[in-house]
């Protein structure tokens, strides 16, 4: 971004297809379209073409607060976002575990920026799914040790829906 004057520049499924989703998607929160439209192949209700990838996604929904000219260069800004919310959520599970912080730290780093998180950058809702991963196992955890069940359940229900 910072050599190509903010612009970040991404080939691929990225550009045929993450942009233009948002781009539609966004139209059509706007517009209250939720339902069928005809720019989506050859015509299909918007919540089954997109619940795989932005329905369920709370970082899609930041983007209809913003001004619609400014939702394609909030991407990768949200890119960032969902990689800083997946080291804190990776760190409050692993300090769990550990007694040092800087060991918590640097295991959040690694599942941060891992090479499934980066090399699928093009594919950004993945990016959603990790953020709050190691919430469902703290949730696990909880449920296991201290039949804490209604987060687990909460949790499980939020992943199923988000991708």
């Amino acid at each position: 971004m910072l050599c190509e004057r903010g612009y970040f520049i991404y080939y691929g499924d990225f550009n045929a297809q993450q942009i233009p989703f948002y781009s539609l998607s966004n139209d059509a929160v706007r517009a209250g379209q939720l339902g069928w439209n005809w720019f989506t192949d050859l015509g299909s209700d918007w919540l089954t073409s997109y619940s795989f990838y932005l329905a369920a996604s709370p970082f899609f929904w930041l983007t209809t607060i913003l001004p619609r000219a400014a939702v394609l260069y909030s991407i990768p800004f949200l890119l960032a976002l969902k990689h800083g919310l997946a080291s804190l959520t990776a760190y409050a599970y692993i300090r769990r575990f550990v007694r040092s912080k800087e060991a918590a730290l640097v295991g959040a780093m690694l599942y941060a920026f891992s090479g499934f998180q980066v090399f699928n950058l093009f594919f950004n809702h993945f990016q959603d799914v990790t953020a709050l991963f190691p919430l469902m196992l703290i949730a696990l955890e909880e449920n296991i040790n201290n039949r804490r069940r209604g987060w687990f359940a909460v949790i499980v229900a939020v992943m199923a829906a988000l991708n």
